[in-house]
């Protein structure tokens, strides 16, 4: 802490003395005095080069800190040596108060300067200083706000537009034939010749059987009604020569006449 303070204090007491160093005739040849003088003014009026105070002293602290941390029985020596070499470098700081009064002169007119001394050496310029790091804080955090809600609402709007479009591209769904039935049923021909629900004609103008016979169930692989398809397949055949063709009355045992080859009537 105490080289600390020391150097700070070198440092401005050689920054004031800058004044002095604007005003010699090798510092510039294509800015007059004056203009550096404004300039100067300017520099210390808005606090130009008061970030940079510390560079030296926190360069020495470090240095001393890592000196001692690897040679801790010296750490008198090495604490005074720092001081003395940090204090010799504090006069470099002129150096950057002239860069800096030369930066500012390059691009403002002597009148800008001295405008802008006079500005910041007011009670308003020195608030604007002082208040300004608190009032930037404020303004970055309506900012991020502000952005949230305008990248928000830049998404919504877009989706919706271009929702809008794909609906508007979608083919429309063709409309329905007025001659179908409202309840999707087809009254047309079946597949199959039979007659239709409504009592018409097939699609085929055929007539037919109103009682159809059963249709055997073959056997995998054979052409021949399996069992017990086969049982089945003769007992209606049966059933049907004796009802609806020789109407001849019902003898039993079924089961011998099911099985002789004359009971089975190819159907239709």
């Amino acid at each position: 802490m105490m080289l600390h303070k020391r150097v700070r204090r070198l440092s401005t007491l050689l920054a004031a003395s800058v004044v002095l160093a604007l005003s010699s005739p090798a510092f510039s040849q294509d800015i007059s005095e004056s203009h550096l003088k404004a300039a100067r003014a300017a520099v210390v009026a808005i606090h130009a080069t008061d970030p940079f105070d510390n560079i030296l002293p926190q360069a020495a602290a470090a240095l001393e800190n890592q000196l001692i941390q690897k040679n801790p029985d010296m750490q008198e020596l090495i604490g005074k040596t720092v001081t003395e070499k940090a204090i010799g470098l504090a006069s470099r700081r002129a150096d950057l108060e002239k860069e800096a009064a030369l930066a500012y002169a390059k691009v403002f007119s002597e009148k800008d300067l001295n405008d802008i001394a006079t500005f910041y050496s007011s009670d308003a310029g020195k608030k604007l200083l002082d208040s300004g790091p608190a009032v930037t804080r404020d303004l970055v955090k309506a900012a991020d706000i502000w952005q949230n809600g305008v990248a928000r609402d830049l998404a919504q709007q877009v989706g919706e537009t271009l929702a809008a479009a794909a609906k508007a591209a979608a083919p429309a769904k063709p409309a329905q034939d007025a001659t179908a039935p409202a309840d999707g049923s087809d009254n047309s021909a079946p597949a199959d010749g039979s007659a239709p629900a409504d009592g018409s004609a097939p699609a085929d103008n055929s007539q037919t059987d109103p009682i159809q016979p059963f249709q055997p169930v073959t056997a995998a692989g054979s052409e021949e009604p399996g069992f017990p398809g086969l049982f089945f397949w003769r007992l209606a055949a049966y059933l049907w020569r004796s009802l609806f063709i020789s109407q001849e009355p019902i003898r039993w045992p079924v089961t011998t006449m099911i099985f002789s080859s004359s009971a089975v009537v190819p159907a239709g």
